[in-house]
């Protein structure tokens, strides 16, 4: 049961992400895709809806994550993999804060790396920070380590679309400081694959590959507690390192529906997103420098499809989407007018936006049946805590 102040965060909340997505062009904006960005003036609406964002973030004090967090940080537990989130978390431990102070540094610092990141690529922030109000808000709230994690790796990935072998190995090295923070963020390691040019053979070929790893995928996600297990027991590994990476699998509640909905919902934002690239690639709207930056984001967009697999069968790596799925909001919002186009013209160029607003809310009314549990305990625990 929901109580009065959650009521009114949502309200609240629905409120600015109206405010985000009729917000139109951001005013000052100088390059896009670029890795670097100029702002003559502020955009007062997006500064809005990010001071909700973290107002909410601070007072959200319960959540199934949180409260593992709270008990880990009270009682000096460490994490052994992620010695940076096990420095700084006994640093301020030792030092006599309570999880909630350490908590409010910690989120601070993710989306103030958020905002800057959806600032640095986006012609029409405010409406990508909008749809972020919808998803993932709670992954960048209740996930600690992956969301840190994530906004460095979002912060990253402008170092890939340079091109530069210098830049590469940059990014490299941030992304395995930030595996010290979670052990995923050494997933995205995979974006040094990325090339600009696109062999059509072996993109059929990876596609083929892709759906039948992932159909192979579906189908064993109504047995796959046992068949882990079964797998874990052959392996000649150790006992914590098994049971650390059967925690991740443990719990999840993923059955077949679940499993389809998680498949949908990204290949959705896939098509969306590869579509949005071909436009821009094809109309070049922006500098010829820009162009080759939309086909390595779409080269990116590809190979996020090699993590849909292990997300079907474990919930827990749907994290490795929620930078990215940033990104692919800015592209999409990126084509054409940037203001929200509702059907007034029935195109690509033109629906686009108007698609990916009404996918997001289906598939978020959906993603709150199957959690709808952990999203009121969020909603509830909303409290100043200081």
């Amino acid at each position: 049961m929901l109580e009065t102040k959650a009521v009114f965060a949502i309200i609240t909340g629905i409120l600015l992400v109206f405010v985000g997505l009729y917000s139109g062009r951001s005013k000052g904006t100088v390059l896009i895709i670029s890795g670097t960005f100029v702002r003559k003036k502020v955009n007062m609406k997006y500064f809005i809806i990010f001071f909700f964002f973290w107002i909410f973030a601070i007072c959200v004090t319960d959540s199934n994550d949180l409260s593992n967090y709270r008990y880990a940080y009270n009682s000096r537990i460490s994490h052994d993999k992620e010695p940076l989130f096990d420095i700084v978390r006994f640093f301020f431990h030792d030092q006599g804060w309570s999880f909630d102070d350490f908590k409010l540094i910690w989120v601070t610092l993710v989306l103030i790396l958020l905002y800057i990141a959806i600032k640095k690529y986006s012609e029409t922030p405010s409406a990508v920070a909008a749809l972020a109000l919808i998803t993932p808000l709670t992954g960048f709230i209740t996930q600690m380590r992956s969301a840190l994690a994530g906004a460095i790796v979002l912060n990253a990935f402008s170092l890939i679309l340079t091109g530069k072998k210098k830049d590469r190995v940059w990014y490299c090295i941030i992304i395995i400081l930030s595996a010290q923070i979670h052990i995923t963020a050494y997933a995205f390691l995979i974006f040094l694959l990325i090339k600009p040019k696109e062999n059509r053979t072996f993109r059929t070929l990876y596609y083929v590959i892709i759906a039948v790893i992932t159909l192979i995928a579906l189908l064993f996600s109504t047995f796959y507690m046992q068949t882990i297990y079964n797998v874990f027991n052959a392996l000649p590994i150790s006992g914590n390192n098994a049971v650390r990476v059967l925690s991740y699998f443990q719990g999840e509640g993923v059955h077949f529906r679940y499993a389809f909905f998680l498949l949908c919902k990204h290949l959705f934002l896939f098509f969306l997103t590869n579509k949005a690239c071909e436009i821009q690639i094809k109309e070049g709207h922006y500098e010829n420098t820009e162009i080759p930056r939309y086909r390595m984001i779409c080269e990116a967009n590809k190979l996020m499809l090699l993590f849909l697999p292990i997300t079907i069968i474990s919930a827990s790596f749907e994290r490795l989407f929620n930078c990215f799925i940033l990104i692919q909001y800015v592209v999409v919002f990126n084509v054409g007018n940037s203001k929200v186009l509702l059907f007034k013209r029935i195109s690509w160029k033109k629906s686009l936006q108007s698609l990916m607003i009404i996918g997001i809310l289906f598939f978020t009314s959906i993603e709150l049946y199957f959690s709808s549990d952990d999203m009121v305990r969020i909603l509830n625990s909303i409290q100043w805590p200081f």
